[in-house]
């Protein structure tokens, strides 16, 4: 479900998320106002909510919306600026991530199936990540690197290990070396980081 006031700004979402393979947009609506009535009906497993002002409005309007979602749903939120504490202000409240309206097609869509199929992982917004900031500061494989982008697309370490044709524990050996180097606290924290630190696209 699309919940943004910028008609232009969520048709184009609708667009770009309706080429996505396994993902269906529900529903899209120009204000939470008009949206909880009608979630029931649609059932959407994660909601976008499109704010402005990421102040106390935005804090209302994540407050509003949580106790309309049905038993399994998410809220990543998509803020006019990647202000850091704001993000991590809306995260407490309940929101699965805060991104910046400007974030990349690719990072908003991982970000999507990593709420819906790691629900009860807090995916941490971009600019609250403890980046190093370049890529010559932290070296992963081509099969590490590869892995990761596998995990931005949230499939399982069985699926991957099935894609790339090697076990399943090969899968974590190579996970377990990735988090180690990144710092990572979870799947996650781990795509974050490799995506800020331009390891993975």
């Amino acid at each position: 479900m699309l919940i943004e006031d910028n008609a232009i700004y969520r048709a184009g979402l609708s667009s770009m998320l309706g080429l996505e393979y396994g993902i269906d947009v529900v529903a899209q609506y120009a204000s939470p106002a008009r949206a909880i009535p009608l979630m029931p009906h649609a059932a959407p497993d994660v909601v976008l909510l499109g704010v402005d002002d990421t102040g106390q409005e935005a804090e209302e309007a994540l407050t509003r919306l949580l106790p309309a979602l049905p038993r399994r749903g998410q809220v990543v939120v998509l803020g006019g600026h990647g202000d850091a504490s704001t993000g991590q202000d809306l995260v407490r409240l309940g929101a699965r991530a805060y991104l910046p309206k400007d974030v990349t097609p690719s990072y908003l869509v991982s970000v999507i199936c990593m709420a819906h199929f790691y629900g009860r992982r807090t995916a941490v917004p971009p600019d609250a990540v403890p980046v190093r900031s370049r890529a010559a500061d932290v070296t992963l494989s081509t099969r590490e690197r590869e892995i990761v982008r596998l995990v931005a697309k949230a499939m399982t370490n069985a699926q991957i290990g099935r894609h790339l044709h090697i076990t399943e524990g090969t899968v974590k050996r190579h996970l377990s070396n990735v988090f180690n180097k990144l710092h990572a606290v979870s799947r996650m924290d781990a795509v974050n980081k490799a995506s800020a630190a331009c390891l993975i696209e």
